[in-house]
């Protein structure tokens, strides 16, 4: 059967063709440091007019930088506002800011505190920490089917825990103290 002078199977599979590429996610990153591992893999979508970026990072600490090997799953929103320039080659994202929840694998990590520990001994998860971060990116527009630009960022942030102690103790740290930076490309399709 022909609809459109196209053949109704062919109309089909472009639809669910099209249908799964939805799926797919929007772009991947890579991140080197920023709480979320020393180096991280992440892939996500961008939405809400392009200006929100919601991203799943898998994050890696090798051990002679953080003393055991350490394994991380991170989820990471991030809000772009507004951008500066003409979108034709170069597009710049001044500010962005976002949160993210990050867990970190292993037996010496944990959400719910021991029985080894008196209670609230700790007070916090160990495996679990909750971030916030300002940053900028600046993204190239290619000229290629595949992938249609990439992009430089950083972020300034910190975490849950780290803002808590600050808190606490403010005579001891200062705000350098818990403050991360973290840098990142991103490759849109």
């Amino acid at each position: 059967m022909y609809l459109n002078g196209q053949d109704s199977t062919s109309l089909v599979n472009d639809t669910a063709e099209k249908k799964a590429r939805s799926f797919l996610p929007h772009h991947m990153k890579v991140q080197f440091a920023g709480g979320i591992g020393f180096l991280a893999i992440g892939a996500g979508y961008t939405h809400l007019k392009k200006k929100v970026d919601t991203d799943l990072y898998f994050g890696y600490v090798p051990e002679k930088i953080g003393g055991d090997e350490i394994f991380s799953l991170a989820l990471k929103s991030t809000y772009s506002p507004w951008t500066l320039g003409k979108p034709k080659r170069y597009t710049f994202y001044p500010f962005s800011t976002g949160a993210f929840i990050n867990y970190t694998f292993g037996s010496q990590f944990w959400i719910i505190e021991p029985d080894r520990y008196p209670d609230s001994y700790y007070g916090f998860p160990t495996s679990l920490r909750i971030g916030i971060f300002v940053g900028g990116r600046v993204r190239y527009q290619l000229k290629n089917k595949k992938v249609k630009g990439v992009g430089l960022y950083y972020e300034v942030g910190t975490n849950d825990l780290e803002l808590i102690s600050y808190i606490q103790n403010p005579e001891y740290l200062s705000p350098l103290k818990i403050i991360n930076l973290s840098f990142g490309i991103k490759a849109d399709f």
